[in-house]
């Protein structure tokens, strides 16, 4: 099922006449999860949507069975409420924050404090969840996130767990032969081998999860010359092969002992949780780390959020500041124009030619404005029914086309040695952005010093691009320009400026050439 699909039914804006849906978060083969709305509490929730007839339908079936029997459980999330309406099933659960696989791209490499107390969390998470019976089968930082306040973690998807013990409170039998289940890269050496899976994988799928956190890698990622069909096969085997010493080099010792416990548990052996967590303790201890849970990632957020607010903050000066000077120059053009008016009564003949060379076609500009195209655009798309998309979702590059007509020159003034030199200046802008919004914890002064400079910088590249420079080709900093998401109007305006641009550069270049032969 697509995310279209969705947006195109009506009878999909409200479920249980309870849950109102807001706004699109993910998508995938999972199908898709959106942001939304309590009307009986007000409350912010997340549904879980899929197809009634697919595969995915039973596992959301079977996910919301899981979750219904471990509610109340510290790290798991809330589940409000599950059905069908028409053909899609439905979820209601608690609203998050983000995923750690976000967290580790941002961050690169987690520091072990932060590491530590995740790991603890994390096995207490699954030591309450072996209790209830359940194993999650695929451990990955996708399927951990951060509560809202970010001092706690949640484990999420339980789309593909089992329960492990039958109505009698029996151990499933040992099995082989089974297909691969889980994520290749945090998977068990079960998983690998065919095998069922127990609690003990769980827990391996965790530590090899903290040592990607902690190191940013693991050994068998990026294989050169091995085919997806054949991945799962030579990840498995490089597993098997590696030395826990090897693998957990540069960390310390606890993890080593980690690794040694949970590969020795045996398939219907109860883990020791106690002794695992106690190992966590100790290297915190022992490298004068205070348990208080507040991770690195609450400052990377609180970075971002006052960085997003400083830049809002100079945009609506700026803002003001363009009013301002609009409303002078109209002022400004008034007057002139009472002036001319004046001057006519006294010198018609004279007058009236200067005005009529200052409005020679031959002196306006070639460049034809983005803005009726978009707006043909959204008027097309304005016809379906879609309630994930905001109102007028090209405003903000129409604002960008007005502000950039009224202060730049148009791209036809300009010769090609000069469009390749800004186009490489360009870049060079993009790059120091990129820099500089990924270093989150560069030093404070410093990064008050080149806030004004990169948000001058931020303006002259989308201004560039508007009136002809090239875009780039990387779209996570047109994307950060704009301030949407990889699925906002940023990048449809971007394919339609790229278009545009294009042709009329060809056609610039070609006439030049043109000229040249002439002469």
């Amino acid at each position: 099922m697509t995310s279209s699909n969705i947006q195109q039914q009506k009878e999909l804006k409200v479920f249980n006449n309870q849950f109102v849906v807001l706004k699109k978060l993910s998508s995938g083969s999972f199908g898709v999860v959106f942001q939304g709305e309590d009307k009986k509490t007000g409350e912010q929730i997340a549904l879980k949507i899929e197809k009634e007839e697919s595969d995915e339908a039973k596992s959301l079936d079977r996910e919301s069975q899981i979750l219904q029997r471990l509610q109340g459980i510290k790290g798991i999330p809330k589940l409000y409420w599950s059905g069908s309406e028409g053909p899609y099933n439905i979820m209601v659960i608690q609203l998050l924050g983000r995923d750690l696989a976000y967290y580790a791209k941002h961050l690169k490499r987690f520091q072990l404090k932060t590491l530590i107390m995740l790991a603890e969390q994390m096995i207490t998470i699954l030591e309450q969840c072996h209790i209830k019976s359940i194993i999650h089968r695929d451990m990955k930082p996708e399927n951990v996130l951060v509560g809202r306040e970010n001092n706690e973690i949640y484990l999420v998807d339980f789309g593909i767990s089992k329960v492990y013990k039958d109505a009698n409170g029996n151990h499933v039998p040992f099995r082989d032969g089974k297909p691969f289940i889980g994520t290749t890269r945090y998977a068990s050496i079960s998983a690998h081998k065919g095998f069922e899976l127990g609690r003990g994988d769980d827990l391996e799928s965790l530590g090899y999860m903290l040592v990607f956190l902690y190191k940013g890698s693991l050994p068998w990622q990026n294989l050169q010359n091995v085919s997806d069909k054949e991945k799962t096969k030579v990840v498995g085997k490089m597993k098997m092969q590696i030395l826990i010493e090897e693998l957990c080099k540069d960390m310390p010792n606890e993890f080593s002992k980690y690794f040694e416990y949970v590969k020795k548990l045996q398939f219907k052996q109860t883990p020791d949780y106690e002794y695992l967590k106690q190992l966590m303790k100790k290297c915190a201890s022992d490298n004068k780390i205070e348990f208080d849970y507040k991770f690195e990632w609450a400052l990377l957020e609180r970075r971002t959020s006052d960085q997003q607010s400083q830049h809002n903050s100079q945009r609506n000066i700026k803002k003001d500041s363009t009013h301002n000077n609009n409303n002078n120059n109209d002022q400004n053009k008034k007057q002139t124009k009472n002036n001319i008016n004046s001057q006519s009564k006294l010198k018609p003949e004279i007058d009236s030619e200067k005005i009529s060379k200052s409005k020679s076609p031959a002196k306006q500009t070639k460049r034809q404005s983005l803005i009726p195209e978009m707006q043909s655009q959204n008027q097309s798309q304005s016809s379906q029914f879609d309630f994930l998309r905001p109102p007028d979702p090209y405003a903000k590059a129409r604002a960008i086309i007005q502000r950039s007509q009224e202060r730049h020159k148009s791209v036809s003034s300009l010769a090609p040695s000069q469009y390749s030199q800004v186009n490489t200046i360009q870049s060079s802008i993009a790059g120091n952005y990129q820099a500089s919004h990924m270093d989150m914890f560069a030093n404070d002064t410093q990064q008050q010093q080149q806030q004004e400079q990169q948000t001058e910088k931020k303006q002259d590249l989308i201004q560039a691009q508007n009136f002809g420079f090239q875009p780039l080709e990387n779209n996570d900093t047109i994307a950060m320009l704009i301030g949407e998401d990889e699925e906002g109007p940023c990048f449809q305006y971007q394919e339609l400026l790229e278009r545009q641009v294009q042709a009329q550069f060809k056609e610039y270049v070609k006439n030049g050439n043109k000229n040249k032969r002439n002469k």
